[in-house]
């Protein structure tokens, strides 16, 4: 399996998981956000530029 759908793959199987242990859980809320709908926010820049520090790249 090649790196994109292996990604979707993962991301789906976290989304699937968390809602089914919402379902067990009744104090639980889950909450699915598309991760690349983040990256234009304040804290996914400085996270992101973090990292970069952080690996030297």
């Amino acid at each position: 399996m090649s790196e994109k759908p292996a990604y979707a793959h993962s991301k789906l199987a976290l989304t699937m998981w968390s809602f089914g242990l919402a379902g067990k859980e009744q104090d639980l809320t889950v909450i699915a956000v598309k991760p690349d709908s983040l990256l234009n926010t304040e804290i996914a820049k400085e996270t992101y530029s973090r990292s970069l520090e952080i690996t030297g790249h």
